[in-house]
């Protein structure tokens, strides 16, 4: 930080005036915080005894500039590179989801697919009946409450029988 970026110090109330530059949009923006606040800021960036800081060589000179930029567009490339490959594995757990359906654990275990017509033709769901004159068209919903509802009357048999 510049000297000349201090705007001033109070040694009564210890604290110090500063300012910087906003990078967003270039606005000056004021700070007052106590002496030991900003100290601990400033000392962050002082580098320890016997380390070596580069500016103007190597990497950091502009002659580099070219090797900055093609190093860049191959991490651009490596992006896709992780973006394509996230895609891939994506496709794999859905396809182990799949596998994970009711009709495909039925075809493993009794060999027979249960939405194959005896004519052939793959039969679709369309809704299901509720036996006890609900509503419901959701399978599902309907099954999990019925679960529910017997796992709920165990349990109400268990503390009686008790």
């Amino acid at each position: 930080m510049a000297e000349s970026r201090i705007v001033n110090y109070n040694d009564d109330k210890k604290t110090i005036h500063w300012f910087y530059h906003r990078h967003e949009d270039n606005k000056r923006i004021d700070v007052t915080e106590s002496v030991y606040s900003f100290l601990n800021k400033v000392l962050m960036h002082c580098p320890e005894k016997n380390f070596k800081m580069v500016r103007y060589f190597g990497f950091y000179s502009n002659k580099s500039i070219k090797t900055y930029n093609r190093m860049a567009e191959l991490l651009s490339h490596k992006q896709k590179r992780i973006e394509e490959l996230k895609n891939a594995r994506r496709a794999v757990i859905e396809k182990r989801q799949k596998e994970l359906h009711f009709r495909y654990n039925m075809i493993k275990s009794f060999q027979r697919d249960p939405l194959l017509c005896e004519c052939g033709e793959i039969m679709e769901y369309k809704e299901s009946y509720d036996p006890f004159g609900g509503d419901d068209k959701n399978d599902r919903e309907y099954r999990d409450r019925k679960i529910l509802k017997a796992k709920y009357s165990y349990e109400q048999r268990k503390k009686v029988n008790k």
